[in-house]
C-alpha cells in the first residue's frame, strides 16, 4: 500500500513539474530583454542610498549615481 501511495505522489510531482515547464515555455513577451527596454524608451532603476558605496547622498543631499 505504501508503494502505491509513493508512486501516486511521484506521478503527481512529475506531472506538476511538466505543467510548470509547459506554462513557462508559453510565457508572453520577456520584459527583461534589452529590445523591450529600448522599445519602451524608459529604464526604471531602484536605488537604496543606505548601503554605501552602492548608493549614497552628496553634501547637497542628492543621490549620487555612479
Amino acid at each position: 500500500m505504501k508503494k502505491i501511495i509513493l508512486i501516486i505522489i511521484a506521478v503527481i510531482l512529475i506531472a506538476a513539474a511538466g505543467g510548470v515547464m509547459i506554462y513557462k515555455s508559453g510565457a508572453k513577451k520577456d520584459i527583461n530583454t534589452l529590445q523591450y527596454i529600448m522599445d519602451k524608451g524608459e529604464l526604471v532603476l531602484g536605488l537604496d542610498d543606505s548601503f554605501p558605496p552602492m548608493g549614497f547622498r552628496d553634501e547637497n543631499n542628492n543621490i549620487v549615481r555612479i
